[in-house]
C-alpha cells in the first residue's frame, strides 16, 4: 500500500478513536503536562547511569576483593571469638557493679532513648506534613476556576516551602560539621548528577526572575510580588542546599556519643519531605507553563525561546528536587554509621 494511504488511514483511525472516546482523550490531554517532565527526568537519569555502568564493565577489582575477603574474615572471626571468650571469663570472675548503679544507668539510658526518639520524630513529621499539605494544595488549585487565585495560592505555598527548607538547612549544615569527613569515590555519580541538576535549576530560576523584572508592568502586583519572592527564596535555598548535600554525603559518625545523639538527623528528614513536596510542585508547575507564567513574556521574547528554556530548565529543576530527596535519604541512613560500607 502507498505510504500516503497508510498515513491517511492511520490519521483517520486516530481521529475516529478520539471522537468515539472523548473522555479518554481529555484525560490524556490533562495528564500530558505532568507526564512530559517524567519522560525527561527518566532520560536525564538513564544517560548518566548507562555511562556509569559502562565505566565499571570489565572491572575485576571488586571481584578480586570479594575473593580475598573470606580468608581475612575467617581469621578476624577467630580472633574476635577468642577475645570475646576471654572477656566473658573476666566478667564472670569479677564481682560486677553495684545493682543500684546499674539500675540508675539503665534509667538514664531509657530516658535518653525516649528523648532522642521524640526529637528524631519531629523532622520526619514536618517532612510528611509538608508533602501531604502540598498534595492537598495541588488538588485545590486544580479545582479552582479563578486562575489568579490559583496562581496566588500556588506561589504562597511555594514560598512557604522554601522558607521551611532554609530553616532546616541552616541547623543541618551546622550540626553535620560535628561528624567526621570521609572522602570516598563512591559518591562521584551522585555529585555529578546533583551539580548538573543544580545548574539547571539555577538557569530556570534566573530566567524566571529576569522575565518577571522585564514584564512586571503587565502582571498583577500581588502575583508579581509573590512570583519574585518565591523565585528569590528558591534560588537562595538551592544555593544553600547543594553544598549541604555534597558535604553531608561524606560525613560519618566517629564517636559513640555522636552515634547516640545523631546531630542533624531530624533536619535531614525534614529536608527529605520538603524536597519531595517541592518536586511535586515542580511537576505541577509544568501544567501551567503555557498559562499564567507565559503572560510575563509578551513582547519580550519569542514563543520558541520561551518554550525552549522552560521545557529544558524545568525538568532539571524537578530533577534537582528529586535527587536532593535521594541524597537526603542517603545521608539520613549512612551518615550516622562508624565506617564507610
Amino acid at each position: 500500500r502507498p505510504l500516503g494511504k497508510t498515513n491517511a488511514t492511520a490519521t483517520s483511525a486516530a481521529l475516529n478513536a478520539s471522537a468515539a472516546c472523548p473522555n479518554g482523550r481529555a484525560a490524556i490531554d490533562s495528564l500530558d503536562p505532568f507526564l512530559s517532565p517524567a519522560k525527561v527526568e527518566f532520560a536525564l537519569l538513564a544517560g548518566p547511569m548507562a555511562l556509569q555502568l559502562l565505566a565499571y564493565v570489565g572491572d575485576h577489582r571488586m571481584v578480586e576483593a570479594k575473593q580475598s575477603a573470606p580468608a581475612e574474615t575467617n581469621a578476624n572471626c577467630e580472633s574476635e571469638e577468642t577475645g570475646e571468650n576471654s572477656r566473658l571469663r573476666q566478667r564472670s570472675n569479677s564481682s560486677g557493679d553495684n545493682r543500684e548503679e546499674r539500675a540508675e544507668k539503665a534509667d538514664w539510658m531509657r530516658q535518653l532513648n525516649i528523648e532522642l526518639t521524640v526529637r528524631d520524630l519531629i523532622g520526619p513529621a514536618i517532612g510528611a506534613a509538608a508533602f501531604i499539605v502540598t498534595l492537598a494544595v495541588c488538588i485545590c488549585v486544580l479545582s479552582l476556576k479563578d486562575r489568579k487565585a490559583a496562581a496566588l495560592a500556588y506561589l504562597i505555598h511555594t514560598a512557604l516551602l522554601h522558607l521551611a527548607a532554609i530553616a532546616a538547612s541552616v541547623p543541618a549544615l551546622c550540626r553535620l560539621r560535628q561528624l567526621e569527613f570521609v572522602s570516598a569515590e563512591r559518591h562521584a555519580f551522585d555529585d555529578r548528577l546533583l551539580i548538573a541538576a543544580f545548574l539547571g535549576d539555577l538557569i530556570y530560576c534566573i530566567f524566571m526572575l529576569c522575565a518577571l523584572l522585564a514584564n512586571a508592568w503587565v502582571y498583577p502586583v500581588e502575583l508579581a510580588t509573590m512570583e519574585g519572592l518565591a523565585g528569590l527564596l528558591g534560588l537562595g535555598q538551592a544555593v544553600m542546599q547543594a553544598p549541604l548535600l555534597l558535604d553531608g554525603l561524606r560525613r560519618r559518625s566517629s564517636r559513640p556519643d555522636l552515634l547516640e545523639k545523631k546531630p542533624g538527623r531530624g533536619c535531614i528528614a525534614a529536608l527529605l519531605g520538603i524536597n519531595l513536596a517541592l518536586w511535586l510542585l515542580g511537576t505541577f508547575e509544568s501544567s501551567r507553563m503555557d498559562g499564567v507564567a507565559s503572560e510575563l513574556l509578551n513582547g519580550r521574547i519569542s514563543v520558541l525561546g520561551y518554550r525552549l528554556v522552560m521545557h529544558i530548565g524545568l525538568p532539571f529543576a524537578i530533577l534537582f528536587r528529586f535527587h536532593s530527596s535521594v541524597c537526603c535519604s542517603l545521608i539520613w541512613g549512612k551518615a550516622y554509621t562508624e565506617e564507610e560500607e
